[in-house]
């Protein structure tokens, strides 16, 4: 069970890095489409939202384990 959230907290990681990414590069080429932006910030802070849920699952499970 922590093997399968190790790699569902990776992958939301790179996920929000992904989104990160795309907004930063539509930020400097001057893409000033607002509706853009607001979709990518609204899925930047989902995918936030899931690794938060995932690091609080993965520390709970192994903080639970060691006691």
């Amino acid at each position: 069970m922590e093997t399968v959230l190790d790699v569902a907290l990776v992958i939301a990681m790179v996920a929000v890095v992904a989104v990160l990414a795309v907004g930063v590069v539509g930020l400097a080429r001057g893409d000033r489409d607002p509706r853009v932006a607001q979709r990518l910030m609204r899925a930047r802070v989902a995918t936030q939202a899931v690794a938060l849920v995932l690091v609080a699952a993965v520390l709970a499970l192994r903080w639970t384990g060691t006691h």
